[in-house]
């Protein structure tokens, strides 16, 4: 009986890489209509939620005042919550405009909130996220642009990291977002399917509020938001040459917190949306309900996975007895996890490749990226049993300017 109910989870197992293994290998095609220039038009709010970020934001508000599109159609507006040090003030010597906010915020999703309640009034088109560590190509707004005179209600841009080469974490964390960079949201969009908000470089327009509202619960609000998105079948464009650079944890504690977040929030996002998604699915048969509730349901198909792996050294030590067999299937085993790990090397070598960086220069984070995903085994645990977490303040301290940032983009190239 045993060895039924592991099959039958491993046959689930199984058909759930194959499909995000199966979508993946679309990144690698065309894309089948491409968004075009257009005029500057589109009138945007840049909003920057900021938490004691004194350290980073002004390189922000620097890197946003020097985009290629007209100052008078962008406004950039920070939103200083929770802070004890000089937030507000480097923001407003940079040229920033402050939008207060005096109540206890809980999340980020609860600042966007409380921006779009004050906007709603401005005859803004579009609202464009940013976090405070960010910093943003100078193209980034155009491509915005392009897209909403495309007709997109929703857009996002390729996430990519300040500091990839700094230690094996860092490179760990950049190769998660390369990879969803490529490997879903180039390849969603190459099946001309929705995209995935990737927690920074979004833009929501105006219509899509007025209709829908900005209504998050979790606190992973972009990932809620995809969600939200998917089941109201609005498609989520994928802007590849819409580039954000974002500073990435360097402690390991900092890291467990912020993926702990992560997790509980995608089971919180299960738990609430899974039936909604559902019934997307088979209303609109978007890809994205499906997409979002496979991404939600993560977190406990690892948590499976584990207790599979378990139950199988269990019905194995229960079947053989004889020591050789034994022996022979334990070396089996441990030949199969060598040969998982230089797969996956080899995987994220291609990823690298795909997003035209240097894999040499990502060797640490590539040989190390398989730690990094089991260091997620017990945060997941932990997930599916927490209710909620509070929201915990990410320490930035990278300094660095647009222009040195872009000068070792194009070093590298």
């Amino acid at each position: 009986m045993l060895g039924i109910v592991v099959g039958g989870i491993t046959v689930f197992l199984f058909f759930y890489a194959v499909y995000f293994l199966g979508t993946a290998c679309f990144s690698f095609g065309k894309q089948k209509s491409k968004i075009s220039f257009q005029k500057a038009q589109k009138k945007i709010a840049v909003l920057i939620a900021a938490r004691n970020e004194e350290i980073v934001i002004g390189n922000l508000i620097d890197s946003l005042k020097k985009q290629r599109y007209p100052k008078k159609l962008y406004d950039i507006i920070v939103i200083p919550n929770n802070c004890t040090d000089q937030t507000a003030e480097v923001a407003k010597k940079h040229g920033a405009t402050l939008l207060t906010c005096k109540k206890k915020v809980k999340s980020k999703g609860e600042v966007l909130q409380l921006a779009f309640d004050r906007l709603k009034k401005n005859k803004y088109d579009a609202f464009l996220i940013f976090d405070a560590d960010n910093i943003v190509h100078p193209d980034f707004l155009q491509k915005i642009n392009n897209a909403l005179c495309a007709g997109y209600l929703v857009c996002s841009g390729f996430r990519d990291s300040k500091n990839p080469y700094d230690n094996w974490l860092s490179g760990a964390y950049t190769l998660f977002y390369w990879c969803q960079n490529a490997m879903f949201n180039r390849a969603r969009r190459n099946l001309s399917s929705s995209a995935a908000i990737n927690g920074t470089g979004f833009a929501i327009s105006r219509e899509y509020l007025e209709k829908y509202g900005y209504d998050v619960k979790t606190l992973t609000e972009d990932i809620e938001f995809s969600g939200i998105c998917a089941i109201h079948n609005i498609k989520i464009a994928y802007i590849e040459d819409a580039v954000t650079f974002d500073e990435q944890p360097l402690d390991f504690q900092t890291s467990w917190h912020q993926r702990k977040r992560w997790s509980v929030g995608c089971c919180q996002c299960f738990r609430i949306y899974a039936k909604d998604l559902m019934h997307s699915f088979w209303k609109y048969h978007n890809m994205a309900s499906l997409d979002m509730l496979f991404v939600y349901f993560s977190s406990y198909v690892q948590a499976i996975g584990i207790v599979t792996f378990l139950l199988s050294l269990l019905n194995f030590v229960h079947i053989v007895s004889i020591p050789m067999i034994g022996f022979s299937m334990l070396l089996f085993l441990l030949v199969g996890l060598v040969v998982i790990y230089f797969l996956i090397v080899v995987f994220f070598m291609v990823v690298v490749k795909s997003c035209h960086k240097n894999i040499r220069k990502m060797l640490h984070g590539i040989f190390s990226f398989p730690i990094f995903i089991v260091t997620w085994i017990p945060i997941n645990l932990i997930a599916i049993f927490k209710g909620n977490i509070a929201w915990r303040e990410i320490k930035h301290t990278r300094n660095i300017s647009s222009q040195e940032l872009l000068s070792e983009e194009v070093t590298q190239e």
